[in-house]
């Protein structure tokens, strides 16, 4: 599922990027090993979860999605030469490029002892049982790839260092090579994935070597586990930080930073991630707390995931033309150190801006009680938040301007382009704001940033806290009433339920409706005083003066 929120970046090889994903179905048959020998790289020994084999050279450790459980370790084709070099078909190709190392207890018999199956019975039919919950690795690959048991040719795997089988099938414009294992009553995998064109020239034969070197040791972590066994979206506390750990055990080169908010994953220079660690630290305790007051009792634990390179997440999955996202559905903030285009300094400096962006996002989100604002609030202050500036800890008082969004409003209006009134932008709801949002975006900054540091007027001063204020305490009025009508039963199931599904339910965000209707009368609330004709020309003469 793609990101819901983002932060747009422009940039020529961004640009690029997309452009590439566009043309990927023309992709020609070209050989990647003509860029680079294809070759194995060291052995490596996965400690916590008790295996080692050999990943091919130039594949890198990736985190795998925070909602999968079954897979241990994962590794994907780094992409930047191709990217540098501007090939690309080989990037498109290389797109598909992916091993994943997926494990499933079937038994309670490893050797330390440890299991994961809790003896319940599904509420589901069989059918869906299998495909949402696994339990051999057969099953497994069905609910990925619907149909692969009719398409694929199993094969034993010679020359192994473990016995094992081959499973080989097509799907869709990919290849999928599976190597088959089983050990003390747990089934193990290495998925390997190929774009479909360049499988068998320059694939097939070192996915299989690679298959070869994969052996099972006899230890396991027991902690790392029963701690990746757990849902990560029903935790909180020390419980949610020791599964966060857990979810890179299987990726070397990866390490974690605790804070009193956030858990920080990553694989980027260190000494820079624990710098933005203590600045979005600093910047909740200093300015988001105060400003934003929470409703909610708890805020959940956040995750922040750094990767090292562009490249890096992108193949993670954040969207083309992104310099970072927050995912609502996980609570997690993504972002990367190095910028394809731009010098270290500068890369660090804009990383930094974009963690105070989507932070913003990542904490409004549960300050509010699980709900957005509306976007000109929530993207103006993100951008708005980044132009903080901090230092030894400390948030410094004035907000500067932040340059994306000046350049942009100011090359707009030097062309004779018109602004959005504001009668329309208050109201967009982000489905609309994402049309044309390199506008929009700006836009919402300016009025935020007008409305924060340059006007005089009371009533402008006061209207974005009237309206957080006033969405934030009838969300949490609406939200007591619905637990108030429903009770408060923790493993109450939630959503409507699906007829002749037993066990499946909807979710639909409870009421959207009565939220629609909190968010509408928070805008009438906060400018009910206020001439947003008289408001737009002020915004336009402030702009040109920038």
């Amino acid at each position: 599922m793609p990101p819901s929120r983002f932060l747009p970046f422009p940039s020529l090889s961004a640009a690029l990027t997309m452009l590439a994903a566009l043309v990927a179905p023309m992709v020609c048959t070209q050989d990647l090993a003509a860029q680079s020998k294809v070759m194995l790289d060291k052995e490596i020994k996965i400690k916590e979860w008790g295996y080692q084999f050999r990943p091919i050279k130039d594949w890198n450790p990736m985190p795998a999605d925070q909602d999968d459980r079954k897979t241990v370790g994962r590794w994907k084709l780094d992409l930047s030469e191709f990217e540098k070099r501007g090939n690309y078909e080989a990037l498109s190709a290389g797109r598909h490029n992916e091993l994943m190392i997926v494990r499933i207890q079937t038994q309670a018999e490893t050797p330390s002892g440890a299991s994961s199956n809790s003896g319940k019975e599904s509420a589901l039919p069989a059918g869906w049982d299998k495909k949402l919950n696994p339990k051999t690795i057969e099953e497994l690959i069905e609910s990925r790839w619907d149909g692969a048991s009719k398409r694929w040719l199993r094969q034993p795997l010679k020359g192994g260092k473990m016995p094992g089988e081959i499973l080989d099938f097509g799907s869709g414009d990919e290849h999928i090579t599976i190597g088959m294992f089983r050990h003390m009553g747990v089934e193990w995998a290495m998925v390997y994935v190929a774009y479909e064109e360049n499988y068998s020239k320059t694939w097939k034969d070192i996915y299989i070597k690679s298959m070869q070197t994969f052996k099972v040791t006899e230890k396991v972590d027991d902690k790392v586990v029963q701690a990746n066994n757990k849902d990560i979206s029903k935790l909180e506390g020390e419980e949610k930080r020791e599964a966060l750990h857990a979810s890179i055990a299987g990726n070397p080169g990866w390490y974690y930073i605790d804070t009193k908010y956030y858990v920080f994953l990553s694989n980027a220079n260190r000494q820079f991630v624990e710098r933005l660690a203590k600045d979005i630290e600093a910047v909740r305790e200093a300015v988001y707390i105060p400003t934003f007051k929470p409703r909610n009792e708890k805020i959940p634990l956040s995750p922040v995931r750094v990767f090292a390179t562009q490249s890096e997440y992108h193949l993670f999955g954040g969207p083309g033309g992104s310099a970072g996202y927050f995912a609502p559905s996980k609570g997690e903030l993504v972002l990367f150190e190095k910028f394809e285009d731009q010098s270290a300094t500068k890369s660090q400096s804009d990383c930094r801006s974009v963690m105070f962006h989507e932070g913003f996002h990542q904490y409004i989100h549960f300050a509010v009680g699980d709900v957005s604002p509306h976007s000109w609030f929530n993207e103006g202050h993100g951008d708005y938040f980044a132009g903080l500036q901090v230092s030894n800890g400390k948030v410094a008082s004035r907000v500067e301007p932040f340059d994306w969004r000046v350049r942009f409003l100011k090359d707009h209006m030097q062309g004779g382009r018109d602004l959005i009134p504001l009668r329309s932008l208050l109201r967009y709801p982000q489905s609309e704001y994402y049309q044309n949002p390199g506008l929009k975006y700006s836009q919402g900054w300016a009025v935020i940033y007008y409305l924060r540091q340059v006007t005089k007027d009371k009533a402008q001063r006061e209207a974005l806290e009237t309206y957080f204020n006033y969405l934030a305490d009838n969300v949490t009025a609406f939200r007591a009433k619905k637990k108030s009508e429903e009770g408060d039963e923790d493993d109450k199931p939630r959503g409507e339920p699906v007829p002749g599904i037993p066990g499946l339910r909807v979710f639909d965000f409870e009421n959207q409706a009565a939220v629609d209707r909190i968010l509408s009368e928070a805008v009438d609330k906060a400018f009910a005083t206020i001439d947003l004709e008289a408001l737009d020309a002020e915004l336009r003469a402030w702009i040109n003066k920038l």
